[in-house]
């Protein structure tokens, strides 16, 4: 088994490779230039250097715990009462929480504006400019797709008088290639 760390360094990889992807689908030419933690990355996109944060928005504590903990062996996943039964694609088919779909709108929104207020993301954003994030979207009420929709205004609205930390938010869902990204801002 692998650490925790050891995960969340493989997890993010994979984000930035499928990233790196959807990039260069639109005609992009996007590398990976380091992994310096933080921020996640440190890219040149079509020449410009950029860096690149990524996290995730769980629908619930007790499925983020499931979720980062079942495959490290230095995690317990104790004391966790939710049920979540997985299919073999990844994606979320029953959950027993009390999440609801208007908390996981709070939810996603928060994970966002959490991001503008970290001191090490300010800090970068200071010193190299700003830099694109990537949100993870882990939840069973509704697919990115579904969730650029209705809450892009929101958030749109939520981050406008915020300092200009990031120049491209995307979230993002896991598929059977990799992730599907679409962006917000």
């Amino acid at each position: 088994m692998l650490r925790h760390q050891q995960i969340k360094e493989q997890h993010e990889l994979s984000v930035l490779t499928s990233f790196i992807s959807f990039l260069s689908t639109d005609g992009k030419d996007a590398q990976l230039i380091a992994r310096p933690d933080p921020p996640d990355a440190i890219v040149t996109i079509d020449g410009r250097k950029t860096w690149i944060e990524i996290t995730d928005a769980y629908f619930s504590e007790e499925v983020a715990k499931r979720i980062t903990a079942f495959t490290a062996n230095n995690k317990s996943i104790t004391n966790v009462n939710t049920e979540v039964n997985r299919e073999v694609n990844g994606f979320l088919k029953n959950c027993n929480s009390y999440a609801t779909e208007a908390s996981y709108s709070d939810t996603l929104l928060n994970v966002i504006l959490g991001k503008f207020s970290k001191a090490t993301i300010k800090n970068i954003a200071l010193t190299q400019g700003p830099g694109i994030l990537l949100v993870g979207i882990y939840s069973p009420y509704a697919t990115a797709e579904e969730l650029i929709i209705s809450e892009s205004k929101k958030i749109n609205t939520a981050i406008q008088d915020q300092a200009q930390l990031f120049t491209h938010i995307y979230i993002y869902q896991n598929n059977e290639n990799g992730h599907s990204f679409y962006p917000i801002l």
